[in-house]
C-alpha cells in the first residue's frame, strides 16, 4: 500500500517521529505541507520563547512548592501569602503548562535541584526566622520573574507566549511588592 506525501508526515507525526528530510513519495515538492506539520509539532517555537517557557516553569514550580512550605512553617501573615503563591503560581503554571503542550515544548514537572536545595533549607526553620529567609527568598526570586516576563513581553516570538508572559507580569509585579512590604514590616 502506498501512503501519499501527507499521510506519511502524518503516520509518522502520530507515531511521534518528525524526519528532517522531507519524503515524496508522490514526487510532489510540498514545502507547505510539511511546514504546517512542524508548526504543529512545535519545531517552529523560537529557542528563546523555549527558554521562556522553561525558565518560567521552573520559577512556578518552585513558588508553588515554597508556598506549601509556608503554610506549615510560617506565621499568620506569611502562611496567608504561602496559600496566596500557592493559588496563583498554581492556575499561572496550568496556563503556561497548556500552551506549552500546544507549541510540543517539554516542560520540567518537578523543582530543580536549586530550588530543592533552597527548600530544604527553609523547612529546617520555623516561625519568625523561617519568615525572614522565605521573604527574602520571595523578593529575589520575584525580581527575577518580573525582568524574565517583561522581556518576554517585549522581546518573545511566540504570540501566545508573550501574551502569557504580558498578562502574568502584573501579578509578579503584585507578588514582589507584597513580598517587600512584608519583609520590611518584619524588619521594623
Amino acid at each position: 500500500m502506498k501512503l501519499t506525501h501527507i499521510a506519511l508526515v502524518a503516520a509518522l507525526m502520530s507515531g511521534g517521529i518528525l524526519i528532517a528530510a522531507p519524503i515524496n513519495a508522490a514526487g510532489n515538492d510540498n514545502k507547505a505541507a510539511d511546514k504546517g506539520a512542524m508548526q504543529q509539532a512545535g519545531g517552529q517555537v523560537a529557542e528563546q520563547d523555549k527558554k521562556f517557557a522553561m525558565q518560567a516553569a521552573k520559577l512556578g514550580l518552585a513558588e508553588v512548592a515554597m508556598g506549601k512550605v509556608a503554610q506549615q512553617k510560617g506565621t499568620d501573615p506569611v502562611k496567608k501569602f504561602g496559600e496566596h503563591m500557592v493559588q496563583e503560581h498554581s492556575k499561572a503554571n496550568e496556563k503556561l503548562m497548556q500552551i506549552a503542550q500546544e507549541k510540543g515544548i517539554q516542560l520540567p514537572q518537578q523543582i530543580d535541584e536549586r530550588a530543592q536545595t533552597k527548600m530544604d533549607k527553609l523547612s529546617g526553620m520555623a516561625g519568625a526566622k523561617f519568615d525572614k529567609s522565605y521573604l527574602n527568598a520571595q523578593v529575589k526570586d520575584h525580581k527575577k520573574a518580573v525582568k524574565l516576563f517583561e522581556k518576554q513581553a517585549r522581546d518573545g516570538k511566540d504570540a501566545a507566549l508573550k501574551q502569557f508572559a504580558a498578562q502574568t507580569s502584573p501579578t509578579l509585579q503584585e507578588h514582589l511588592k507584597m513580598a517587600e512590604d512584608m519583609e520590611k514590616a518584619q524588619s521594623r
